[in-house]
């Protein structure tokens, strides 16, 4: 299963995220997230780092195609992560349409009523809390199971403390959960990864064996 670490802004995070066992990075281009990070700074941090099997992702919300595909050839970053849920689901399948790279939707749980059936041709889909840190409920995955078919990636409060409830989820449907996503619970402060936390969390991860099918 894989693990996203978010909001990398230097290299020192990105490769701590890579050593300690995270399968994909993300790097944020929305100008109002403190985690915000320019497509020039996110060339050199990865020209910065070592080849692997890891997927680079750019996490983009409101901007138009174009400038998502501007950014994603300029950077070299594998994967596109649209964060402003049904708004940003035009753009999503303009992308579609014009790019083989990977596309994940982000839908937030504001406890208002989704309209599922929109999203039949979305592949992969993030679910994330009403704010940033912050769990989604139990009954907005069962919805997300039920009224889609695309691979979930889990996100919203995530950490070594809540690590057992996202390993029940991904036992019930392994084909179904892709994988985890981190970000606000492994800082020092926004834009800057904490190293403690980030070992402890991979620690937890390992004894939990959640990554196993």
């Amino acid at each position: 299963m894989l693990v996203k670490v978010c909001g990398i802004t230097s290299l020192a995070d990105a490769q701590l995220a890579l050593q300690a066992g995270a399968g994909a990075l993300g790097f944020i281009f929305a100008p109002e997230s403190p985690r915000y990070l320019s497509p020039v700074a996110c060339r050199e941090i990865l020209a910065g780092l070592a080849g692997g099997e890891y997927l680079t992702v750019g996490v983009f919300r409101g901007h138009h195609t174009a400038q998502i595909l501007a950014v994603l050839a300029e950077t070299g970053l594998g994967a596109a992560q649209l964060h402003g849920g049904l708004l940003d689901l035009g753009a999503y399948l303009e992308l579609k349409a014009r790019t083989d790279k990977k596309l994940i939707l982000a839908l937030r749980d504001t406890g208002e009523d989704i309209a599922w059936e929109k999203l039949a041709s979305c592949e992969i889909l993030l679910l994330d809390g009403a704010a940033s840190g912050k769990a989604f409920s139990e009954s907005f995955l069962k919805e997300a199971f039920i009224k889609t078919s695309a691979k979930l990636i889990l996100a919203g409060g995530v950490d070594q403390e809540n690590l057992e409830r996202y390993r029940g989820w991904q036992q019930e449907s392994p084909e179904r959960i892709l994988g985890l996503d981190l970000c606000s619970s492994l800082e020092q402060l926004a834009g800057k990864k904490d190293p403690l936390k980030i070992e402890a969390f991979f620690a937890k991860l390992a004894k939990t064996n959640i990554m196993s099918p």
